[in-house]
This record gives C-alpha cells, structure tokens and sequence, in this order.
C-alpha cells in the first residue's frame, strides 16, 4: 500500500486538482495509519468535485473508517441525491461496516 500511496503522491504533484486520485489516496494512507493526511486529502477532493457522487461516496468511506460517522451519512446521502445507484457497494464495502448500524444508513439503502 506505501507504494501505491507514493505513486498518487506523485500524481498529485503534477495534477492538484484529481479528486479521484486524492479519494484513492485518501483511502491508502487510511490503511498505512495516516488518518489526519488522509482527511486532508478527502477534504480537498469534496472541495474540488462536492457534486460528484463517487467523490462523495469515496469521502464517506475515509469518514466512516475515521468514526465521523454523521459527516460520512451526509456524504453517502448527497451522494445518492446525486445520482449514486451502486446499492451493491454500500452494502458490501467494509469501509461502511462503522454505519452498518444507523437508522440513517437503513433508510439510505431502502431508496436504492
């Protein structure tokens, strides 16, 4: 994971602005311990895309692995607003496990 963390690292250093590339970041350096880098970088991914649904699906992820549970609903949530239909994903993705539990996270998936 460290190398692919470096790669993205490296990526960003040419193109700032790659929401996805700062998600998939984000989420590396969850796994390497790293949890202020990687909410530094999920920030800057909501701030460049806040209407995308994938960056908002991937921010919740980092959020949830993170115990900001509500700041992560509310993403999943403008994400599904937004378009996001993948019930497969919020239902299968570990990342999520910390919502499993929320009456919020029921009723998201009771729309898709």
């Amino acid at each position: 994971m460290r190398a692919a963390t470096v790669a993205v690292e490296h990526h960003l250093e040419l193109n700032p602005d790659d929401a996805r590339a700062l998600c998939l970041g984000a989420a590396g350096l969850m796994s390497l311990g790293q949890s202020v880098k990687a909410l530094e970088w999920a920030q800057r991914a909501y701030a460049i895309d806040p209407e995308d649904s994938v960056t908002l699906y991937n921010v919740a992820c980092v959020y949830s692995i993170h115990g900001r549970l509500h700041d992560a609903m509310s993403c999943l949530e403008q994400a599904v607003k937004n378009g996001f239909g993948h019930r497969e994903w919020l239902e299968n993705d570990t990342d999520l496990d910390p919502l499993r539990g929320e009456p919020r996270f029921q009723a998201l998936l009771g729309k898709l």
